[in-house]
């Protein structure tokens, strides 16, 4: 037994001899591929750390330049992202049911949509401007209307064509062209812009009525040339003030200026806007009076196309005064919401023109004093009421 267990170890000892040289071949092969993942490490942090200094050096670079505004943007930028844009195209069909006898300028008593029985391309409203909305900023504000309104439109001016025979539907008209600026909140306008009086616009798409009311046309100016101020008192209250040519006139015809004001007051159901026009609308003198002849508006009693100072009609400082004589328009504005779908509103108008006063000549109820049938008549006044209400169906239909 003891000889076997001599022959085992004997075989053990010979086989750890003959593998010896291969564990330690073995063992040097793990050593050196470990060495090669150790150096492979190196190399990657030695990589890394130099592309954190070129980051670290790009940071600093970067760091030493000057920063542009961006809030403010820059030049043709900044000046066209602030731009607005709008516009609307109007067509209408008007029909009389008296059917008169002829269908152009059938009812000229409407400042607009005047012919019976036609199809009407009444406006097309380009809009561009940019709000002055913050202190320090300016803006501006470009308005053009072409179609038959405007040409009606271009009329209404005390220095346009006032024969009706002229209205197309190709001419253009400047509804609005001034240049603003924000000082400290109050935005100043200096230019042609629409007036502040009345409850309806210009403007169908923004009109609450399909057409618009008499009083529109007939008892409140529609635009002015001059500079206007405007601005907020405390949450609730607005105010207005200008210094205006006059009462829808371009081009000044005496020595004065028309005033504009308002007061408005609202919270969050209900507003009151009190607006007025103060001007003495009179002529200079009599050479500046001969531009007014024009038309079947011209103030005489020899029937239409009759000339001012014509010696069959009134004299023309009978027909327009002189430069003392004052035109007053009162114009009070209400408006409630009593659900959010119910909105009411109202207005009330009051004015007076002196004599011969020039405002109100192209508008039925300032036309009382010159006059192409009647004569003058003493110091007209006028009187207005509207009351309307309504009523949204949808998100788009009110």
């Amino acid at each position: 037994m003891g000889r076997g267990i001599r022959r085992k170890a004997m075989v053990i000892a010979v086989g750890a001899i003959l593998l010896a040289p291969f564990a330690a071949q073995a063992e040097e092969k793990e050593d050196a591929r470990m060495q090669g993942l150790e150096d492979r490490m190196r190399s990657l942090e030695d990589r890394l750390v130099a592309s954190e200094a070129t980051v670290q050096a790009q940071r600093e670079l970067l760091a030493s330049q000057p920063t542009p505004d961006v809030a403010q943007g820059g030049g043709l930028d900044s000046f066209l992202s602030g731009l607005v844009w709008g516009g609307w195209v109007e067509a209408s069909y008007t029909y009389n049911f008296k059917d008169p006898d002829f269908n152009r300028f059938s009812q000229r008593s409407y400042q607009f949509n005047q012919n019976h029985n036609s199809f009407v391309l009444d406006g097309i409203k380009l809009e561009l401007g940019k709000p002055a909305s913050e202190p320090g900023s300016a803006g501006f504000q470009l308005d053009l209307l072409f179609g038959e309104n405007a040409s009606i439109l271009e009329n209404s001016d005390i220095y346009g064509d006032a024969d009706v025979e002229d209205v197309t539907d190709s001419e253009i008209f400047i509804q609005e062209a001034y240049l603003a600026y924000n000082y400290d909140g109050v935005e100043i306008k200096f230019g042609k812009f629409e007036t502040l009086l009345g409850y309806e616009v210009l403007d169908a798409p923004y009109n609450p009525h399909i057409t618009h009311s008499e009083l529109f046309f007939g008892a409140i100016p529609l635009f002015h040339t001059g500079i206007l101020a405007s601005g907020d008192y405390g949450e609730e209250w607005t105010w207005a003030a200008g210094v205006v040519n006059g009462w829808n006139n371009s081009i000044d015809f005496n020595d004065n200026k028309g005033m504009l004001g308002r007061v408005g007051w609202a919270n969050e159901s209900t507003s009151l806007t009190f607006n007025t026009f103060i001007g003495k609308e009179g002529l200079r003198s009599s050479e500046s009076r001969g531009v007014f002849s024009r038309g079947d508006l011209v103030c005489s009693n020899g029937g239409p196309g009759t000339s001012i100072g014509d010696p069959n009609g009134l004299d023309a400082g009978d027909c327009f005064g002189d430069s003392s004589d004052w035109t007053y328009v009162f114009d009070l504005v209400a408006t409630y919401t009593a659900t959010d779908q119910l909105d009411l509103y109202g207005e009330f108008v009051y004015g007076m023109q002196e004599i011969g006063s020039q405002a109100g000549l192209n508008f039925p109820f300032g036309n009382t004093g010159p006059s192409s049938s009647g004569g003058a008549t003493d110091d007209p006044e006028w009187t207005a009421v509207m009351v309307g209400a309504g009523y949204d169906v949808n998100e788009k239909t009110t």
